[in-house]
């Protein structure tokens, strides 16, 4: 389960408005390579794989979308490897059919990074209600139907702000 996306790619393919909206919040250095991946213990213990079939392309499409895209000397490639997808902290959803923690470890490789990479964890927690984000965790409180989008937006827009805490522009 391993999605690669170059720029050379995506040019065509990347929504020139999503761009626009995130790239007013956050300036990033060119991205050359967006790669997204499961672990294999992750996909061997979960069943999410069957009910996300795409999680690896759709994080990998919603990061892009959040980055600005380029190549060069200061450009950076971001790999992000996803390590858990659970309900409630169980990877075996009783139904198979909902999840709400996205966990993975995101690293950023590019000319501003200690040792050539950067690598830090991302948690995603999406919640309804009055449900206590566990600690740790980024919150986010979407409807129920929406806990897929909202947890691949969020995870998308940590990388991204991440990505440009470690851009000193250019």
């Amino acid at each position: 389960m391993l999605n690669v996306i170059k720029t050379t790619a995506l040019a065509a393919t990347v929504s020139t408005f999503a761009l626009a909206s995130f790239a007013a919040a956050v300036e990033t250095p060119p991205v050359a390579e967006v790669t997204v991946e499961v672990s294999a213990l992750a996909a061997q213990d979960s069943n999410a794989a069957r009910v996300y079939e795409t999680i690896t392309t759709d994080l990998a499409q919603a990061i892009s979308d959040r980055v600005t895209l380029g190549t060069g000397e200061d450009s950076y490639d971001i790999r992000v490897n996803i390590r858990k997808v659970a309900l409630d902290g169980d990877t075996l959803a009783p139904n198979g059919d909902a999840f709400n923690q996205l966990e993975g470890v995101v690293v950023l490789n590019g000319p501003n990074t200690a040792s050539g990479n950067e690598t830090f964890p991302v948690r995603i927690s999406a919640m309804t209600g009055e449900q206590v984000v566990p600690a740790g965790f980024i919150g986010v409180r979407p409807g129920t139907d929406d806990f897929y989008d909202a947890m691949i937006v969020s995870f998308a827009e940590n990388v991204a702000e991440q990505l440009s805490g470690v851009y000193t522009g250019g």
